[in-house]
């Protein structure tokens, strides 16, 4: 449940301040997920170990560790729509020399696969920036053959794993 105050204003010209609260159901967002290079802290709210569900309201700010800068925006918010703000932001280095390789665009299995953030997975001249994440997750009535559901772009320009697939469930008829 959230509280959500509403502002009535603009009565005969002049601004009237009328607070009224909302009470009703919003949408959690998923852990937004961490960055190569860098770190995250939680800007407000209380985070588990094991929670990976954040109310609306709650933020996340990135940082990179030194030697590499953020790109993108720093903080991410949880909206009512359970969608974050933004896209993951992405730590690029500062130092000077040789451009650094990307990674090119994983051979990815989408069966019973859900892929954050979305990527046109038939585009092939796709390029992925050092420190790149993409995330996994299996859709009802399939499960991950592989634990890593997260999967990097390194400054050599390989991927830390190859993509995880997910494989359907079998359920017993009646079940």
């Amino acid at each position: 449940m959230a509280i959500i105050w509403c502002v009535l204003f603009l009565l005969n010209r002049n601004l009237f301040f009328w607070p009224k609260a909302w009470i009703g159901p919003t949408a959690n967002c998923p852990d937004p997920g961490s960055i190569q290079f860098g770190y995250r802290r939680l800007r407000n709210g209380i985070s588990s170990q094991s929670s990976r569900i954040y109310s609306t309201g709650q933020s996340f700010q990135y940082y990179c560790n030194q030697g590499y800068e953020l790109r993108g925006n720093n903080v991410l918010n949880c909206l009512p729509s359970g969608e974050w703000s933004s896209s993951l932001p992405w730590c690029q280095s500062t130092q000077i020399g040789m451009p650094r390789p990307y990674c090119k665009m994983p051979e990815i299995d989408v069966t019973g696969m859900t892929i954050e953030p979305f990527l046109d997975i038939n585009d092939r001249r796709q390029m992925f920036p050092p420190g790149m994440e993409i995330r996994f997750d299996c859709e009802d009535g399939y499960e991950m053959e592989d634990s890593m559901w997260i999967i990097y772009c390194k400054r050599d320009g390989e991927w830390t794993a190859e993509p995880p697939k997910c494989r359907r469930i079998f359920v017993p008829e009646g079940k």
